[in-house]
């Protein structure tokens, strides 16, 4: 990102921070780093207990996945708390950098503690910010409209260095070919592109790539078909090494998929150098650690749709279409994720909210075995005894006496 923009962003999250209390922040592709508006990283991620928690891999993928959906998107870290995003594109709609709003609470803070894994975090969270889903969507739409101004017009600078870098290593390997024997294709530097990839090296997959792409062109005579048949086969190799190092596979076929599609339009050896750049940086994030984070924002986005709508009659394929998921896949990384299947996740959040309703109202069991949605009160009984260890007349008593 180039910095005169990059201080024009900083200077709008500042402004943004003042208005809406919510901490706002830049973030850089190339550097990868996570620049705030104000001050250094929030106070409640300074004091976050997850130690696997990386803030840059959460916020890219945030942005890569507002890639995906509009230029914006609305997430959660690894613990559950909300985050918002925009992406800023560059001229050839590649990700560059992006706005990301957050920490942020949405909705009733007993519903956050129904479930939240950190008991010291408590008191901070209950300071975070707190907006509605649809105040959060304007705040990331007011983002989205500044990102989408500079977007397509901050490539210059990281352009002119990537093509300078990708020149000399060109020059390199055009003195291997100038000898009446045509060296072999160095399967060796492949081997070492995929090693990079899978432990999320950039720079060092950056310079082999280019090393590569150099024996791709001469090897193939700059004959653009002929590179474009060797890109291909490029692609599946970067595909094996995401999947290898962990990636989302559904995700790296559709990646790949479109790659293929993307080719096709290439019309210059420039163009794929250049555009191979960019792919080179999606695999690396795929390949990194965001399939974690990916599986996380998943689940808390399942549980917060359970707690919003548990009065109601949920299935297993109504919650899987709202994640965009396969029935068997969701059930598979929520039971992973969480180590509980979601059948019993959404009897523990209806019998909870039962024991409020016996606690604080003098309503019927029939009533409140109806309004968190049991079919019939012996039914609701039985449930109820399994995950509360006593039956609902006996938990209200017993409360009351306390």
């Amino acid at each position: 990102m180039h910095p005169q923009i990059r201080k024009k962003c900083r200077d709008f999250c500042e402004h943004m921070e003042a208005v809406t209390g919510v901490r706002c922040a830049t973030v850089d592709i190339a550097e990868e780093t996570v620049l705030y508006g104000t001050d250094n990283k929030p106070r409640f991620c300074t004091k976050c207990q997850n130690k696997d928690c990386q803030e840059i891999s959460v916020h890219l993928y945030g942005l890569n996945e507002a890639c995906r959906w509009q230029g914006r998107y609305i997430y959660h870290c690894p613990i559950g708390i909300i985050f918002s995003c925009a992406a800023i594109l560059d001229w050839d709609k590649k990700l560059s950098g992006g706005f990301v709003i957050g920490p942020i609470l949405m909705g009733d803070l007993q519903d956050m503690l129904f479930d939240f894994p950190y008991s010291s975090m408590e008191e901070d969270l209950s300071k975070l910010p707190r907006y509605s889903s649809s105040a959060i969507q304007h705040m990331t739409e007011a983002f989205s409209m500044f990102a989408s101004a500079y977007s397509q017009a901050d490539h210059t600078g990281d352009l002119l260095f990537n093509q300078h870098n990708y020149l000399n290593t060109l020059y390199q390997v055009k003195d291997l070919y100038k000898s009446e024997t045509v060296p072999e294709f160095p399967k060796e530097i492949e081997d070492q592109l995929v090693e990079h990839i899978r432990k999320g090296r950039k720079a060092e997959s950056q310079e082999l790539l280019n090393e590569l792409l150099g024996h791709i062109y001469f090897a193939s005579d700059f004959k653009l078909n002929e590179v474009k048949s060797k890109m291909l086969d490029l692609i599946a190799v970067l595909s094996r090494a995401a999947i290898a190092s962990g990636a989302d596979v559904g995700e790296i076929f559709r990646f790949s998929t479109q790659s293929i599609l993307d080719i096709e339009h290439l019309n210059g050896i420039d163009d794929v150098g250049l555009w191979c750049s960019g792919i080179l940086h999606r695999y690396i994030t795929s390949a990194f650690d965001q399939p974690q984070i990916k599986h996380s924002d998943m689940v808390f986005k399942v549980t917060d749709y359970i707690k919003n709508h548990y009065r109601e009659k949920l299935t297993l394929d109504e919650i899987a279409r709202y994640v965009n998921l396969s029935s068997s896949y969701l059930s598979s990384i929520f039971k992973k994720e969480t180590g509980e299947n979601l059948t019993s996740y959404i009897n523990r959040v209806k019998i909870e909210n039962c024991k409020r309703l016996l606690r604080e109202t003098n309503h019927s069991l029939s009533y409140i075995a109806h309004e968190c949605c049991f079919d019939d009160q012996s039914y609701f009984s039985k449930v109820f005894k399994k995950y509360a260890g006593e039956s609902p007349k006996n938990y209200r008593l017993n409360t009351r006496r306390r």
